[in-house]
Parts: C-alpha cells; sequence; structure tokens
C-alpha cells in the first residue's frame, strides 16, 4: 500500500544517476526527506498556538518555583502545568506523524534500493535453503552452479531478465526476481508485505521453509569507515538529521 511511490523514487534516482554518483544521491535524498518532513510538519501543526502554550508552560514553571510558594499553590500549578503539556502534545502528535510516515517510506525504498551489490561478472552469490540440495532444482539452470558439498551459488549475470525459479521436487519454492535490486532474503508474504509489497516475490505459502538468503555483499559509500558505518544509512541519516535542523531552526519551527 505505502510502496506505491517506489516507482516515482526509482525513476527520479535514475535522473540523478546521470549527474551525481551514489554517495551524493543519498545525501540529496536525505535531505530532501528532512526538510519535506519538517516542513510538512510546521504548516501542518498550529505553530502560533504552539508557541502560545510554551509561554505559558514557561509562566507556569517560574511561579511553580518562585520564593514563598506554599504547596497546595505548587501542586496546583503543578497540575496546570501538566494540562498545558497535554494540550501541545496533542497539537504536534498528529502532524509529527505525518512527517514520520514520509521518512518511513523513503527509508524503506532507501534499504531496498541501496542495501547490497550484484557481483562482479564471473562470480556469484552463496544461496542458502534449508533442504537437501539434491532434492532442488533451478530455472534458468546456467544461473546456478552446484559446489562440493551442496554448496549452490547463483550467478546474476546468467540470469534474463533477473528472474529465476527455484524448486523443491517438482514444486515451486520460490519464483521471482531478488536481483533488481537485490536482496539478501526472499520470505514468505506476511502482514508487513500489506504496507509494503516486496519486489523480489515471496516463498511460496506452502514451502517447507520460510525463507531463502543470497549472500550478496553489502555496498560501501564511504570508504575507509568500518563496513557497518560505511552503508548507506551515516550519509543518509547524517544529511537528513542536518537538513531537519536547518529548517527549524532557519525557519524558527516550534
Amino acid at each position: 500500500m505505502l510502496s506505491y511511490l517506489f516507482p516515482v523514487f526509482h525513476v527520479i534516482d535514475q535522473i540523478l544517476a546521470y549527474l551525481f554518483p551514489a554517495v551524493i544521491r543519498l545525501c540529496l535524498w536525505g535531505a530532501s526527506s528532512g526538510a519535506l518532513a519538517i516542513g510538512l510538519y510546521a504548516c501542518r501543526s498550529h505553530q502560533e498556538r504552539i508557541q502560545e502554550l510554551k509561554e505559558e508552560s514557561r509562566s507556569i514553571r517560574k511561579r511553580m518555583f518562585g520564593p514563598g510558594l506554599d504547596f497546595s499553590e505548587f501542586s496546583r500549578l503543578a497540575r496546570r502545568n501538566l494540562g498545558v503539556a497535554f494540550r501541545m502534545c496533542g497539537k504536534v502528535i498528529g502532524p509529527a506523524l505525518v512527517s514520520f510516515v514520509i521518512i518511513f517510506i523513503v527509508v524503506q525504498w532507501i534499504g531496498r534500493s541501496y542495501s547490497y551489490q550484484l557481483p562482479e561478472p564471473g562470480s556469484g552469490a552463496l544461496v542458502s535453503i534449508e533442504l537437501p540440495a539434491e532434492e532442488l532444482s533451478f530455472e534458468p539452470e546456467q544461473a546456478f552452479s552446484r559446489g562440493s558439498g551442496g554448496s549452490i551459488t547463483l550467478l546474476p549475470h546468467q540470469s534474463t531478465g533477473g528472474r529465476v525459479t527455484i524448486r523443491h521436487r517438482g514444486k515451486v519454492l520460490y519464483s521471482g526476481n531478488p536481483l533488481c535490486p537485490p536482496v539478501q532474503e526472499v520470505e514468505k508474504k506476511s502482514w508487513v508485505n500489506l504496507l509494503f509489497e516486496s519486489q523480489a516475490g515471496y516463498v511460496t505459502p506452502d514451502a517447507p521453509v520460510d525463507s531463502i538468503r543470497l549472500e550478496f555483499q553489502r555496498r560501501v559509500f564511504v570508504p575507509g569507515l568500518p563496513r557497518w558505518l560505511g552503508c548507506w544509512q551515516f550519509p543518509f541519516f547524517l544529511s537528513l538529521t542536518a537538513a531537519a535542523l536547518a529548517v527549524k531552526f532557519g525557519f524558527g519551527v516550534k
């Protein structure tokens, strides 16, 4: 349901690819997401009313800690301040959720498109299936290689169009395209896929396994850093945070 924007993002990203390398595109996606999220929040929230509530809360707190205040008056002011805080939450939570959904959708698409990379021509990715290798068959046959010890390797560059089929004892276990973009795991369809469809397809519902793992390598965009830090999350969220803070403080968003 929420993945209907993914094709639009893909087209935009392909256009940007003619101008910028992947790490710059990640920064652009992060910065635009952060700026859009704060902009939507500012437009949908009542900024003047939020400012009034903040000033009211500040005034109450100042009186609460003033000299000579008895306990009964302090309690009354504390209850009043709590009510102001709840009213402020009511003003911001709706717009904040809208902004969160926007970022969440972009993060889901970025995670699918920028996480893994195809191996070099002539190389492959190990396929892990918790079933005996001799009971499995593959289509197209030239896209898979059997090794010693029952290991199975997927050769992406030998697959026409990226679509593959894996059978167990003649029955289809999986049929789909796990290469565009590369995914590290295909699973049975679950409730999560009501929100985000899997572009790679799914393991069949009656299959004796729940998932198939493909050992694609993670993409690294910032050389010199640990692999976990050089992946898409670092440049994306760094630029997102910087852009969000710039818009917030630049335009005085409450």
